[in-house]
C-alpha cells in the first residue's frame, strides 16, 4: 500500500511546473473545437454552479497524470489558444501512462471544461516571477456572481469558515489585510498517478536523500517511476520526504520577508496574477486594479520590497 508520506512528497513535487516553455510546437493536435461531453455526466439536475466545479475538479485531478514527461502535446499545451485547447486530446495519453501533466495543464484542461459546462473560467497564474516557485490554479464564475477558486493539482476548492464557497476577490481582499481567520478547504480524496521519465531530471531542484526516495517507488522499467497516490488538499501544508519541493512552504517563507504572516495563501499576493481563458481583458483588469490598492496601502512593511 502507498503511504500517506509519498503522496506529500510527489504531490509537492508537481507545482513546481507552471506553463511550461518549450520550443518546437508541432503536435499534430486536431484543431477543432473542444468536446462539450467529456463529463458532462457528473453534472445532476439541481446541481449549483459551484457544486459543478467540484465536481469537476475533482474529475481533472483523478484523470491527470502528473510529473515529468517527454511528450510534445504535453509539453507545449501552453501554446495552444483557449479557443482550440482540446482536453479529449489530452485524455488518452494519462490513460495509456504516454503523458503527464504539470499544474498549468491541469488547470487549463478545468477552465476548458467549465466553459464547455457553461461556466465562464479562467486559469490564474502566482507566485515569484522567472523562478519555479509559481503555481496555476482556476478561477470561476459560479454562484451569486462570485468568484470561486478551484486547484486541480491539489485537489481543493476554497471555501469560507462554514464550508460555502469563498469569493476570490473578497479572499484577496481579507489577505491584504493580513486576516485568513475565514478561509478553509472543500476537497475529497482522488487517486492519481505519478508519471516521471526520468527521476534524475529533478537532481538540480532537489536533495540527495530526496532523488533516493523518488527512484525508490516502484519502477516500471529502468527510467520510468509509476506511482498511484492519493490526493488530498491538507498534503498542500507538509512534505515529508522532499520539503524542498512543497511550491507552498516556500511561498509561506517569502511570505516573511513581506511582513505576512506565514501562511501559504499569501503566495496569491506575489508579482504574477496572470490570467488565460475566452475574454481575460476584464477580469485581469479587476484582479490588476486589486494588486494596485495593495500597493497603495503599503501593504508590506518595508517600501523598498513591493509585491509586483
Amino acid at each position: 500500500m502507498r503511504t500517506f508520506s509519498s503522496f506529500l512528497t510527489l504531490s509537492s513535487f508537481l507545482v513546481l511546473f507552471g506553463f511550461t516553455q518549450c520550443s518546437d510546437y508541432n503536435t499534430g493536435i486536431n484543431q477543432e473545437n473542444a468536446s462539450h461531453g467529456t463529463f458532462n455526466h457528473l453534472l445532476k439536475p439541481g446541481m449549483t454552479k459551484f457544486e459543478k466545479a467540484v465536481a469537476l475538479r475533482r474529475a481533472i485531478a483523478d484523470t491527470l497524470d502528473v510529473g515529468f514527461t517527454s511528450d510534445s502535446l504535453c509539453l507545449n499545451f501552453a501554446k495552444i489558444s483557449f479557443q482550440d485547447f482540446n482536453i479529449d486530446s489530452f485524455i488518452p495519453k494519462f490513460g495509456n501512462n504516454t503523458g503527464a501533466g504539470s499544474c498549468g495543464l491541469a488547470s487549463s484542461m478545468l477552465a476548458k471544461t467549465l466553459n464547455d459546462a457553461g461556466i465562464e473560467a479562467y486559469t490564474y497564474n502566482f507566485g515569484f516571477e522567472n523562478t519555479k516557485t509559481t503555481h496555476v490554479l482556476v478561477i470561476a464564475h459560479t454562484d451569486n456572481n462570485q468568484w470561486t477558486v478551484h486547484d486541480p493539482s491539489f485537489n481543493y476548492s476554497i471555501t469560507d469558515s462554514s464550508n460555502n464557497p469563498k469569493d476570490f476577490f473578497k479572499l484577496l481582499g481579507e489577505l491584504g489585510l493580513r486576516n485568513h481567520s475565514d478561509i478553509s478547504f472543500s476537497s475529497d480524496t482522488v487517486f492519481r498517478e505519478v508519471l516521471l521519465d526520468d527521476a534524475r531530471s529533478m537532481f538540480d531542484l532537489v536533495s540527495f536523500g530526496c532523488l533516493k526516495h523518488l527512484e525508490s517507488q516502484h519502477a516500471i522499467d529502468k527510467n520510468s517511476i509509476v506511482m498511484q497516490i492519493p490526493v488530498c488538499y491538507s498534503c498542500v501544508f507538509d512534505s515529508t520526504y522532499c520539503p524542498e519541493l512543497n511550491l507552498f512552504y516556500n511561498l509561506s517563507q517569502r511570505a516573511s520577508q513581506f511582513g505576512l504572516p506565514r501562511n501559504s495563501l499569501y503566495g496569491f499576493l506575489f508579482q504574477l496574477n496572470r490570467t488565460w481563458g475566452p475574454n481575460p481583458t476584464l477580469l485581469q483588469a479587476k484582479i490588476d486594479s486589486v494588486f494596485k490598492t495593495f500597493n497603495n496601502n503599503a501593504l508590506v512593511e518595508r517600501g523598498e520590497n513591493k509585491l509586483r
